[in-house]
């Protein structure tokens, strides 16, 4: 099966938002090889489903025939009420230990470039995304607290995980902290 795109979240695959299965789809019935490994959100009170391809997410058919999102809020900047849309029916979630939330920028959704622990954030030796993971967190942190809870980053661990998001027009990095 070749997977549709997702503008929002490109590589659907690395971060195990879709895994390999043999399972079928329960909205469609088919066996894509990939099933969602995300957040479904309920929006009203039905049997809950634990399997959907890739195919009928992107076209929008699970989340009108279940009734369900894949994302918890947006959080940012006002985007086009068509973006939302995209982003909570027909755009994959991602797996986090909290809600989820997907972050804007530039009036748009953010592309989702996935988890990240303090070294990968090194790496990107980025702070205006180092101020992004701060200023979205929700407690206010001193610069020694955030010391201490920022080198207890992980990527795949449990404990606190860096979410990273850049913007699709000017490249920004912008995130938040997601933890148990």
């Amino acid at each position: 099966m070749d997977m549709p795109e997702f503008p929002y979240h490109p590589d659907p695959i690395s971060d195990n938002t879709f895994v390999q299965s043999a399972d079928t789809c329960e909205c469609c019935g088919w066996a894509t090889g990939l099933i969602y490994n995300g957040p479904i959100r309920y929006t009203s009170h039905k049997q809950p489903v634990k399997k959907l391809c890739p195919l009928c997410i992107a076209d929008g058919s699970a989340a009108a025939t279940f009734n369900v999102t894949f994302c918890d809020e947006l959080v940012g900047e006002e985007v086009a009420p068509g973006i939302k849309d995209v982003i909570m029916k027909r755009n994959p979630g991602f797996p986090a230990w909290r809600l989820t939330k997907w972050l804007t920028h530039c009036g748009d959704a953010c592309r989702f470039k996935g988890p990240y622990g303090w070294r990968g954030l090194r790496e990107l030796d980025n702070l205006e995304l180092v101020d992004s993971l701060r200023d979205n967190h929700d407690s206010d942190f001193e610069d020694d607290e955030w010391e201490l809870v920022s080198s207890s980053l992980h990527r795949d661990r449990g404990g606190a995980t860096a979410m990273v998001f850049e913007c699709r027009h000017c490249g920004q990095l912008v995130g938040y902290v997601d933890e148990l």
